[in-house]
């Protein structure tokens, strides 16, 4: 107990300090935001479709009474290995529809992998169709309401004078005063 309460200024430290180092790589190192496609989207979807079949199969290990029951086996030798008695048994208990849910996802996943050309044809995949991203967006300084751009400006200049913080580039209210009226719709 009192190894968590010496250790409390580390963890608040350490929490200061990663919220001081991203606002700092916000304000100073990133200027405009990444122009990203769904390239993002689609890995991190791959990748984490995995987490529920792990997450039920920690489920069913944590529910299963075998696990909690206390067997040991005696060994006559220090150079035999003592076996754990922790062994897949079928059984219906709380925890099989644990183990039902289990197998549906890991068959789902399976399934995905093997036939996902053919799932997406027939219109059961994740993505029916290429996103299509437009590279010929205008200028944000063209396309800008007069009435946002006097927002951002009148916002910058109440965090610098309340509270001396600079939350935008010094260049981008630069060029947000010398907006003028969009002379088409953006």
């Amino acid at each position: 107990m009192v190894l968590a309460f010496q250790s409390f200024p580390i963890a608040a430290f350490n929490f200061f300090n990663q919220y001081i180092c991203e606002r700092i790589t916000v304000t100073y190192q990133v200027k405009l935001p990444p122009a990203l496609d769904d390239k993002l989207t689609n890995n991190e979807i791959s990748k984490i479709s995995y987490a529920p079949l792990l997450f039920l199969i920690n489920g069913y290990w944590m529910l299963n009474p075998e696990i909690f029951e206390n067997k040991w086996e005696y060994i006559d030798t220090t150079l035999d290995s003592m076996k754990s008695q922790h062994f897949f048994k079928f059984q219906v208990n709380w925890a099989f529809p644990v183990l039902i849910v289990g197998f549906a996802s890991f068959f789902i996943l399976i399934t995905q992998k093997i036939m996902g050309a053919a799932l997406n044809k027939l219109g059961y995949g994740m993505q029916a169709k290429e996103i299509a991203v437009d590279e010929d967006l205008p200028n944000f300084y063209k396309c800008v309401k007069l009435s946002q751009a006097d927002e951002v400006i009148a916002e910058e200049e109440n965090m610098q004078n309340k509270f001396g913080l600079l939350i935008n580039d010094p260049d981008t209210i630069k060029e947000l005063e010398e907006v003028e009226v969009p002379k088409k719709s953006c």
